[in-house]
């Protein structure tokens, strides 16, 4: 795959790269958000019942 990155760069443009760079980072953001929310829920959930 990294042989062809300078190929696929060269075939897709740098602004298509920074389109794909953002909504990459925005799914990234989304997954850990789910499990920074799941993880607290359950943490604060395991308090409340000490």
């Amino acid at each position: 795959m990294l042989k062809s990155a300078k190929w696929l760069e060269q075939k897709i443009g740098d602004a298509t790269l920074m389109i794909l760079q953002k909504v990459f980072g925005i799914i990234l953001l989304a997954i850990s958000i789910k499990l920074f929310t799941a993880n607290f829920a359950q943490l604060v959930q395991n308090y409340i019942n000490f």
